[in-house]
């Protein structure tokens, strides 16, 4: 197998978007395995405060999401905008669940920005923490706050100020996960966040009913792609370059590589974006055409923060956006010399929040595709 350099720099950020000229049945439809551990998705209320609306503190007795988790691995994903026009903390408390005594967490990676849009970095610094975080011993019926983050705020009513937020942890023992946010004079402990329940849903804190709060299974994606070139087994890239997509909560093209969320409220299943979440690639690119080929790799988002993890290479990430102010559709992050016969490229992609949540890709012989 063979981990692809990744292509940093602006050179390789074009301005039109993978796929903006062809119609939808170019799209390959891949289908993805997911393991079958839990994901805590919080994004509702998507912007707490605006108006006097979604006000979700603990000061008023409410968390924001609640959940329990057996022991093993979780991945928790957090997203929001405070338009409160004032400050608040948003943190993620645990609490040992085992009836049998105590039990140890442990994060895994981790990571918080508050204040601006690049979060591209949120993920990238979630994989840099890999292996460095403390583990926490927790008593039968104990707490702990895992992160307790101050929320940059603005006294604009027009502001977005956005934060976001990585956990992925391990857990020996059954656990219950609370996302908080609490005004800044009472933080909570366990007398108050025992008597608080579940922020209600209301489909005016939503856009399009696809803003929230519950827990789905499934956070890492697998799947395999055979391409060819000169024939063989696979798509044969040498008549048309591979087009696919990544999280197509837009479409139909992927059924398997979305992760259903149940919402707190027990109400509605929602297909989202599945930001933070990470698609395993296994690319076998079979050249029969004797020599060396240049093949390239797109992701592209009108919209999107994709990032890429290439075993070997630093991770790396970028902000894409189509606009009336940018034009940066699309990121052209491989290109290798693939060598005669068979060579298995593996990688993972993940798309930050914020944004469209679909990725489009391609892979061709091509340095520029539309």
């Amino acid at each position: 197998m063979a981990f692809p350099a990744i292509q940093t720099s602006e050179s390789n950020i074009l301005s039109y978007t993978v796929g903006s000229v062809m119609g939808s049945n170019w799209w390959k439809p891949l289908t993805f395995t997911r393991n079958q551990r839990p994901l805590i998705h919080t994004n509702y209320p998507e912007q707490i405060g605006l108006n006097g609306t979604g006000e979700c503190y603990s000061n008023l007795g409410y968390y924001v999401n609640k959940q329990k988790i057996t022991a093993g691995e979780a991945h928790i994903f957090y997203s929001h905008n405070n338009r409160s026009l004032g400050a608040f903390n948003y943190g993620v408390y645990v609490r040992n669940e085992n009836a049998a005594g105590t039990i140890t967490v442990t994060p895994i990676r981790k990571a918080f920005s508050t204040g601006d849009w690049h979060s591209e970095n949120d993920v990238l610094n979630a994989w840099k923490s890999d292996s460095s975080l403390p583990s926490i011993s927790l008593a039968k019926g104990a707490g702990a706050w895992l992160c307790d983050n101050a929320c940059k705020y603005s006294t604009s009513s027009d502001a977005l100020i956005p934060f976001n937020g990585i956990i992925r942890l391990n857990t020996t023992g059954p656990l219950t996960v609370y996302c908080i946010a609490y005004r800044l004079s009472k933080k909570p402990d366990d007398s108050v966040i025992d008597q608080l329940v579940e922020f209600p849903y209301d489909s005016d804190h939503a856009i399009g009913l696809q803003a929230c709060t519950g827990m789905g299974t499934g956070y890492n994606f697998q799947t395999s792609i055979d391409l060819n070139i000169g024939g063989g087994a696979g798509h044969n890239l040498s008549s048309l370059p591979f087009y696919f997509r990544v999280a197509d909560n837009d479409g139909a093209n992927n059924r398997t590589d979305v992760t259903p969320i149940q919402t707190v409220n027990g109400l509605k299943t929602d297909d989202l974006g599945n930001w933070t979440c990470e698609y395993n690639f296994a690319v076998n690119i079979h050249n029969n055409t004797g020599v060396t080929q240049t093949v390239y790799g797109f992701t592209s988002s009108d919209s999107g923060r994709p990032c890429i993890y290439s075993n070997g290479h630093t991770p790396a990430g970028k902000l894409l956006e189509v606009s009336a102010t940018q034009k940066r559709g699309s990121w052209r992050w491989f290109a290798e010399q693939v060598p005669p016969g068979t060579t298995t490229y593996e990688f993972t992609i993940c798309n930050g929040s914020y944004g469209n949540g679909c990725l489009t890709n391609a892979f061709s012989l091509s340095s520029t595709i539309v």
